[in-house]
């Protein structure tokens, strides 16, 4: 006799973690006037926590190749925005800035 086995039901769907971070905003570094002109290069690496509410916070510099452009790096992902997350999540980013 075969064995036939009825289709299998898809497990229940268990509520799916919130960790992937997922920008809702993230502009770009202003560089101020002088320092536009320049067009400085170098690259600069900040770390900092996506906030469950998709807020950015606690930001360190954790390497530059170029210290001038660290005020204006901090400044744009101070305003940057996840989408919310189910907890406090640390990340790094790499900016890099070439003079063209």
């Amino acid at each position: 006799a075969a064995l036939t086995s009825a289709p299998r039901e898809p497990a229940p769907a268990a509520a799916v973690a919130k960790t992937a971070l997922i920008f809702v905003k993230n502009d770009p570094p202003v560089l101020s006037g002088p320092l536009a002109r320049e067009s400085p290069s170098g690259t600069v690496r900040v770390t900092f926590n996506v906030n469950p509410d998709g807020s950015t916070s606690d930001f360190k510099i954790a390497s530059s190749s170029n210290r001038r452009l660290n005020n204006p790096v901090l400044a744009a992902v101070s305003k940057w925005r996840y989408q919310p997350i189910d907890a406090v999540q640390t990340t790094e980013v790499e900016m890099v800035f070439s003079a063209e």
